[in-house]
């Protein structure tokens, strides 16, 4: 399993994401997840599970735009379908 600090250079964020890349890392995640994650995976398709982990005192409608979108391309870029799709 993979734990990225940040992805995106122009991120600012202190957020840690957990990555799980197979079936077996993803029920990894799903099995020692907290309450407080926030969950990534594209709907309908095989790809990663992306956790965001908050920290305290924020809530997952009020992080920023930026480090959404950025956990969105992560789980993009790891899911078979996206991967070669640029947009």
């Amino acid at each position: 399993m993979q734990v990225v600090v940040c992805c995106n250079q122009e991120i600012t964020s202190s957020n840690k994401k957990q990555v799980g890349k197979d079936k077996v890392e993803n029920e990894e995640l799903i099995k020692y997840g907290l309450e407080e994650d926030v969950w990534f995976h594209a709907d309908k398709l095989s790809s990663a599970h992306i956790y965001l982990r908050m920290r305290e005192g924020e809530v997952w409608d009020a992080l920023p735009e930026e480090l959404v979108i950025d956990c969105a391309q992560l789980t993009k870029a790891n899911s078979i379908e996206g991967k070669g799709d640029p947009g």
